[in-house]
C-alpha cells in the first residue's frame, strides 16, 4: 500500500507541474504576442511620423521661397515706414495749411472793402506772444489788412473767432486814415489744431479717392472712343 500511495503522489506531482510549466508557457505567449503587436503598432506609428516629416519637408520647401519673398517685402516696409511716417505729417500739415487759408477768406465780409494784405506766422505761441506747451497749438497767425469802417473790422474778428483752426482773437491794433478813411488793422489769433481733425483728414482723402478713381474713369472710357479706336493711318486713309 505504501508504493501505490507514494505512485499516486508522484502523479499528481507531475500533473501539477505540467499545469505550472502550461500556464507559464501561455503567460510567455501571451507576452511575445503583446510584445510583438506593441512592435508592429510602434512600426506603423513610425512610419505615419516620417510620412508627416516628408510632408511637412515639402511643404518647407515649397513655402521656404514663398517665406523669404515675405521676409524681403517686411524689409522693404520697414524702410519706407518712416518716409510714409514723414509724407502723412507732410500731408497733415499742408490739409491744416489749405483748410486756415479757406477760413481766412471766408471770414472776409465783403472782399470789396476788407481785405488781408499780410500774414505772419509765430510757431507755438499764443496770442500775448508767450511760449505755450498746449498739444493743440499749433502757433500764432498775424493778420494784417484793411477795411472801409469799424464795423467791418469787427465782423471780420467774430467771423475769424468762429471757425475751426481759430482761437483767442484780438485786435492789436486799429487806426484810421484820415486822407483815405481806411481802417488799418492788425489781428493775432492762434492756429489750433481741430478736435475732429482726424475726421476731416480722411474725409479729405477719401474725396481725393474718390476723385482719383473718377478721373481715371473717365481715362478709360475716352480710350474706348471711336477717335482713340482708330490708328492715325486710317485716320488719314479716312
Amino acid at each position: 500500500m505504501p508504493s501505490i500511495n507514494l505512485i499516486w503522489e508522484q502523479r499528481a506531482l507531475r500533473q501539477r507541474n505540467q499545469s505550472v510549466a502550461t500556464a507559464l508557457l501561455l503567460v510567455v505567449v501571451a507576452a511575445f504576442g503583446f510584445m510583438a503587436w506593441q512592435v508592429v503598432n510602434t512600426d506603423l506609428k513610425r512610419r505615419a511620423c516620417q510620412a508627416g516629416i516628408r510632408q511637412c519637408d515639402e511643404r518647407i520647401s515649397v513655402a521656404r521661397p514663398l517665406a523669404d519673398r515675405n521676409e524681403e517685402l517686411q524689409g522693404q516696409i520697414a524702410a519706407l515706414e518712416p518716409m510714409l511716417a514723414l509724407l502723412q505729417e507732410a500731408q497733415r500739415i499742408t490739409l491744416r495749411w489749405v483748410n486756415l487759408l479757406g477760413e481766412l477768406d471766408r471770414c472776409v465780409p465783403d472782399p470789396r472793402r476788407v481785405a488781408f494784405n499780410q500774414c505772419v506766422f509765430s510757431p507755438g505761441q499764443t496770442s500775448s506772444g508767450e511760449k505755450s506747451e498746449t498739444s493743440d497749438l499749433i502757433g500764432t497767425v498775424t493778420l494784417s489788412g484793411m477795411a472801409r469802417g469799424y464795423p467791418l473790422v469787427s465782423q471780420t474778428m467774430r467771423r475769424l473767432a468762429a471757425q475751426r483752426h481759430v482761437g483767442d482773437v484780438r485786435v492789436t491794433q486799429a487806426q484810421r486814415d484820415e486822407e483815405t478813411k481806411i481802417i488799418r488793422f492788425t489781428v493775432r489769433a492762434q492756429f489750433r489744431v481741430p478736435p475732429d481733425e482726424e475726421q476731416v483728414i480722411a474725409a479729405a482723402l477719401k474725396a481725393q479717392s474718390r476723385r482719383r478713381q473718377r478721373a481715371i474713369l473717365l481715362s478709360k472710357a475716352d480710350e474706348e472712343t471711336v477717335v482713340n479706336r482708330l490708328q492715325p493711318k486710317e485716320m488719314a486713309a479716312r
